[in-house]
């Protein structure tokens, strides 16, 4: 398809998403994403350079939220069953730090105890091992990118914990039961309403485990919209995409695979998310 067959649809889209007025594209263009307003009452205009946004891979780019530098895990069980049952394994099951940070593990227990970063089901996943530590001895571990990390002990498999890098719990939301739904917020469509606040998705970040279904609602904002898997500057990376989700439709996809999955609105580029799969 040539350059200007790609220009007649960003214009025939732009018409159906923003009607007569002004619309931000956000479409490939021989590999490039068009940014700037789109005139559409006459000839294509775009104001400003054609670019592709500065945002990169948003799983580098989850925001800290002000979150800690460092934080200390407690190892407290003897390694007698039962402390899963009311959370009492370590002082804290759940701990959230910085991009950066670091985590320390002190073994005050009498038992010689191991962190491994996975779960048991599925074993070590290898982004941290301590072997094994005995009474009053401490691992430390620093955490250069952002995400979910779930650890356990592989002598006491009943222990397990988390470790959030660069995510809060105001913009993480994880959903235990079989209802996951991201909504698009009425204003998403006008850039500079929600991005500043990660508010282009809500939530933000969702993290569900493996054979989810996600679900997309489009209830709140009268303009059509895509999910797309990908980033803006990267562009889509062939994973999901919903094509454009009108007002009042919604759109869904089941994650099979663990990994993480940023997203982004092809018609509103600002517009980004991340679903983090177990």
């Amino acid at each position: 398809m040539n350059i200007s067959k790609n220009l007649l649809i960003i214009l025939v889209v732009a018409v159906f998403v923003g009607g007569t007025g002004t619309a931000y594209a956000g479409f490939v263009v021989n590999n490039i994403i068009l940014s700037g307003n789109v005139g559409v009452t006459g000839n294509l205009v775009v104001d400003g350079p054609i670019t592709s946004p500065t945002i990169t891979d948003l799983q580098n780019q989850i925001p800290d939220y002000n979150l800690p530098n460092q934080a200390t895990v407690s190892i407290q069980t003897s390694g007698v069953p039962g402390c899963d049952e009311d959370n009492t394994c370590y002082d804290q099951t759940e701990v959230r730090i910085a991009v950066g940070g670091t985590v320390t593990w002190n073994n005050n227990s009498t038992a010689a105890h191991t962190v491994t970063s996975g779960s048991v089901p599925e074993g070590p996943s290898g982004e941290f091992e301590s072997g094994l530590f005995f009474t009053d001895e401490s691992f430390v571990h620093v955490f250069n990118q952002s995400g979910v990390f779930r650890y356990y002990d592989q002598v006491h498999p009943w222990e397990t914990g988390v470790v959030f890098v660069g995510v809060d719990h105001e913009s993480l939301a994880y959903h235990p039961s079989s209802t996951k739904t991201v909504s698009i917020p009425d204003g998403s469509s006008v850039q500079g309403t929600c991005e500043a606040q990660n508010q282009c998705y809500i939530p933000f970040i969702i993290l569900v485990n493996k054979g989810d279904t996600v679900k997309w609602t489009n209830d709140e904002d009268t303009a059509a919209h895509t999910v797309t898997s990908g980033t803006p500057s990267t562009g889509p990376s062939g994973v999901f995409d919903s094509s454009l989700v009108a007002a009042g439709n919604s759109y869904e996809y089941t994650f099979n695979e663990s990994g993480s999955y940023p997203y982004f609105c092809m018609v509103h580029p600002w517009q980004t998310g991340a679903v983090l799969v177990n």
